[in-house]
Formats: structure tokens, sequence, C-alpha cells
């Protein structure tokens, strides 16, 4: 019994934590903290370096003794930048409460780039957002954002033998991997 009221008081705590979290992503728009290497090699950039899918993930989860996810959160980011100047921008986030509810957020935008040396412009068309709760249905939305012109920083490095994106905005500075098909 006692190993039980431990699971549960975790749990609650967990998802407290989880909601906290899952809330300041929200309203602040932060997604993660930056990941440093000291081993780093900085390389020119340049549109045929920058083609191509980049992204990054974060998130962890709680699976109980018997192999059940409990709780957890995680998300995708996504860059796809085009040779004809064109670029995609996606967000998929997923989380599984205590209570077990399935909580979704999927944004997406398209639009036209251009390069003027570490310095990105992305006029980007309207935002497709969706969010979903499988507890809270009434808080499920589907909309359209307003198109928005975005200016970002970029550095491309070889870290390791894997060249990483980094992707600098209001928010911070944010590695991205580039996806090999």
């Amino acid at each position: 019994m006692a190993n039980k009221s431990k699971f549960i008081i975790f749990g609650i705590i967990g998802f407290g934590i989880l909601a906290i979290v899952f809330a300041a992503v929200k309203v602040i728009g932060v997604d993660t903290v930056m990941a440093k290497n000291s081993r780093n090699h900085s390389v020119t950039i340049d549109s045929q370096k920058l083609n191509g899918k980049w992204y990054r993930g974060e998130g962890s989860s709680y699976v109980d003794p018997v192999g059940k996810t409990r709780w957890g959160v995680g998300a995708r980011f996504s860059y796809e930048f085009l040779p004809d100047g064109m670029v995609e921008y996606k967000t998929d986030r997923n989380a599984k409460s205590v209570m077990q509810c399935d909580i979704i957020e999927k944004k997406s935008r398209k639009g036209k780039y251009s390069v003027s040396g570490d310095t990105i412009t992305i006029e980007f068309g309207e935002m497709n957002f969706f969010s979903s709760d499988s507890c809270i249905e009434k808080d499920n939305f589907d909309k359209t954002l307003p198109a928005e012109t975005v200016t970002i920083k970029v550095k491309i490095q070889t870290e390791y033998e894997k060249i990483r994106l980094y992707i600098q905005d209001e928010n911070g500075e944010f590695p991205y991997d580039k996806f090999d098909e």
C-alpha cells in the first residue's frame, strides 16, 4: 500500500510540473533551452547549405513498472528550406497527463525566405493552428492565425561530423539537425 501511495503522490507532483511546463510553453512560447557544444566549427551560410529539412525534438515521460505511460510530453519542430526560396515551418506537441488526457498541438505555416549574411527574413503566410485536449473538449480549436514577417539569425556548424543549424529568435538560440531521408 505504501508503494501505491508513493506512485500516486509522485504522479500528482509530476502532473503539476508537466502542467506548469506545458502552460509556460503555450503562454511565452519558449520551446527549449539552448544546447551548447565546445567543439564547434563554423561554416559560411549560403542557400545551398541551408536547403533541406531541419528538425529538433524535446520531451520526457514516465512509464510505470508494468510498462504503461503515465504522463509525458514531447515536441518536434521543423523548418524545410527549398531551393526556390520557399520555407515551411511545423510544430507538433503531444502530451499525456497523469489523468490520461491526450493533449495535441499542431502549427504549420509556409512562406518565402531571403538570406543576408547570418540573417534570414521569412515572409510567412497564415498559420494553421490546431489544439486538442481529450479531457477538456470545449477548449479544442482549429484556427488560422494572420500572416507575419519573421527575422532570425542563423549559423551552420559541424559538430562531431554532424551538420547542425542554429536558429536564434526572440526566445533564444535552438539547434536543428539535418533530416536525412
